[in-house]
């Protein structure tokens, strides 16, 4: 190449570069709110730079994008910092290290904390972001009144990046005790926004959260409506270490493996159950459908935990709980019978439901 033609490529790429800066945050002379793409990872090197990228090829202009890392084991910071320290592009980009591991909920807590956007993208970082991701979302978000969340389709991949299925990603709709009941199922986390609002009104998730995009969405509910983009907008990587899946490879793990599923939902309940006592303090509508709501994850409370014990215990307490069970909650009942009488049934029941071979 000519040096010259080459010098000029380089100033018309820094003019360009210039002229984004100084339009940050306008399309077509409009002012655009400021959006974090918040970007969490753990024990992730092997996949973390695809992410990163994909964090910073994003075509939305007003953009602060936070990678942070839950003080991973691994080189998953390194190759953070490796694929950022030569970014010259208009976003905002910060770096964070947890200097102890915190577990998703308080990962999710501190982040949201230290973001400045109107509205937040999660990201993980195993996953892939369409570099016109955050934009879909902003307009669908603000071409619909009272939104307060948004979340799209995305495209299933293997470990290796093998294109497999669209994942639909609709909201749910339903009346809030039905929700409860379904824990909010539709919205998957690795295609969820949501606004700030959602946790200045609440406050902080449970630090034993590790399902977000199962207690958003009730927050969502109360707050206004959920937007929803018919797009894949995100590859969704589908591997062995996913923090959302609990499939057993070891049968010695099964019951180990069923407890930390009830566990998982238990954390879920405990906050829709806070959260609707708070939308009751402060005075949400509709009043009788949010006590509904409360009522049903209460309930759940009470089961879950009570589960846990059956598992847990000896004969003693399982036939305790099948006591106090048999008017509270009579289904739940029959099944606790039908384990005491034929546990190597319901164990086999078990590796069938986790896949175990």
């Amino acid at each position: 190449m000519d040096d010259r033609v080459e010098s000029s490529t380089e100033a018309m790429a820094a003019n360009m570069a210039m002229e984004a800066r100084a339009g940050k945050g306008k399309a077509d002379g409009e002012e655009l709110p400021l959006v974090t793409f918040a970007l969490f990872a753990y024990n992730q090197e092997k996949y973390i730079r695809e992410a990163v990228e994909g964090a910073l090829a994003q075509d939305y202009p007003n953009l602060e994008i936070i990678l942070s890392d839950d003080c991973s084991l691994d080189n998953t910071f390194n190759v953070m910092c490796e694929s950022t320290k030569n970014y010259s592009g208009c976003h905002q980009v910060k770096l964070n290290r947890n200097s102890v591991n915190l577990g998703l909920g308080s990962h999710v807590n501190k982040v949201v904390a230290q973001s400045k956007g109107e509205l937040i993208v999660l990201a993980a970082g195993d996953d892939i972001s369409a570099i016109n991701r955050v934009s879909r979302l902003v307009e669908k978000w603000r071409s619909l009144p009272g939104c307060v969340a948004v979340c799209s389709d995305s495209l299933v991949i293997s470990g290796a990046g093998e294109e497999q299925n669209v994942m639909a990603g609709s909201p749910f709709r339903g009346s809030l005790d039905k929700g409860v009941a379904c824990y909010f199922s539709g919205v998957h986390g690795c295609a969820y926004a949501w606004t700030k609002q959602i946790f200045d009104v609440f406050g902080e998730m449970l630090q034993d959260t590790i399902c977000e995009d199962r207690v958003v969405p009730l927050r969502a509910a109360l707050l206004g409506n959920t937007g929803y983009v018919a797009e894949p907008l995100v590859k969704y990587r589908v591997h062995g270490s996913n923090i959302s899946h609990f499939f057993a490879t070891d049968p010695t793990k099964v019951m180990e493996k069923t407890i930390s599923i009830h566990a998982r939902n238990l954390v879920i309940q405990q906050n829709y159950v806070r959260d609707l006592q708070k939308a009751i303090t402060l005075g949400m509508e509709p009043e009788v459908e949010i006590s509904l709501a409360l009522r049903a994850a209460t309930n759940q409370v009470s089961l879950l935990a009570a589960k846990i014990q059956f598992l847990q215990h000896g004969l003693i307490r399982k036939l305790q709980l099948i006591a106090w069970s048999a008017t509270r909650h009579p289904k739940q009942c029959l099944r606790w019978i039908a384990i005491v009488v034929a546990p190597h049934a319901y164990l086999r029941n078990q590796m069938k439901n986790l896949g175990v071979d």
